[in-house]
């Protein structure tokens, strides 16, 4: 009994190093989040939304973004897009539909 009370938090100091020293190597060896994937996601929310702005106003918009696609992306009134494409984003291929305007996600493996 005398060793337990002689300890006075010692334990929980050294475990709380260890769990510190642990949580220093996982953030050197784990990759961090890519931000070309949330460019991705921004890039076809942004087509959505342009997509449902055509139709609620019944005008015509384009897509003006970070991303340059090879032809100019627009959505007419019906919310219909003016030219089927696919753009190849690093390891991502996005297809656009020609008349519907959905967007098709597919990621794309090198072996």
């Amino acid at each position: 009994m005398d060793k337990l009370a002689s300890n006075k938090g010692f334990t929980l100091l050294e475990m709380s190093i260890v769990l510190m020293i642990l949580f220093g190597f996982s953030l050197i060896f784990i990759n961090p989040i890519s931000s070309y994937g949330i460019k991705v996601k921004d890039f076809t929310s942004s087509l959505i939304h342009i997509q449902f702005m055509a139709l609620l106003n019944h005008e015509t918009f384009e897509y003006k973004g970070e991303i340059e696609p090879e032809y100019p992306i627009r959505y007419n009134a019906n919310g219909n897009i003016n030219m089927g494409q696919t753009i190849v984003l690093e390891s991502i291929e996005i297809t656009l539909l020609i008349g519907t305007g959905k967007i098709h996600e597919k990621r794309i493996y090198d072996h």
